[in-house]
């Protein structure tokens, strides 16, 4: 990552992300959004603003070596280190209560440039013990300018 440190700028993002459980059916959205993305010698980072039901949300993804980090800001707020085979626990802040999180990554899969860049991932979610589906993230970026 090196050879690109030094990268801030505005970028347009596909997101996609499918989540299958076993008290639901598949559930599908996809966000084309304006978005920054960083990059110094160690990682690279992704950010970008969405509105929903619930008010504003700040997504915020950092990866490096080998670990994705995903961070949800706003009325619901979570963070989950990602690594492909590793489990992570973290707790899910709601305006009622906090929840304890799990994620298994079953996998990862990213090439991030300066220009445009891809990242796939797919993990297991348990919440208070309990299964809460699968999740796929796909992300896609390009450079706003051109």
């Amino acid at each position: 990552m090196s050879e690109m440190a030094g990268v801030d700028k505005q970028i347009l993002l596909e997101v996609q992300g499918v989540r299958a459980g076993p008290q639901y059916e598949s559930d599908e959205s996809v966000l084309m959004v304006r978005g920054r993305l960083q990059i110094d010698e160690k990682l690279v980072r992704l950010s970008y603003e969405e509105a929903g039901e619930d008010g504003l949300f700040l997504t915020a993804i950092e990866v490096a070596d080998g670990v994705v980090n995903l961070r949800r800001e706003g009325p619901f707020s979570s963070s989950l280190a990602l690594r492909k085979g590793w489990q992570s626990k973290s707790v899910f802040e709601t305006p009622f209560g906090r929840f304890e999180i799990e994620a298994f990554s079953t996998s990862l899969w990213y090439e991030l440039g300066e220009n445009e860049g891809k990242l796939r991932l797919s993990y297991q979610l348990t919440m208070q013990g309990e299964q809460m589906g699968l999740n796929h993230l796909h992300i896609a970026y390009k450079d706003a300018a051109g």
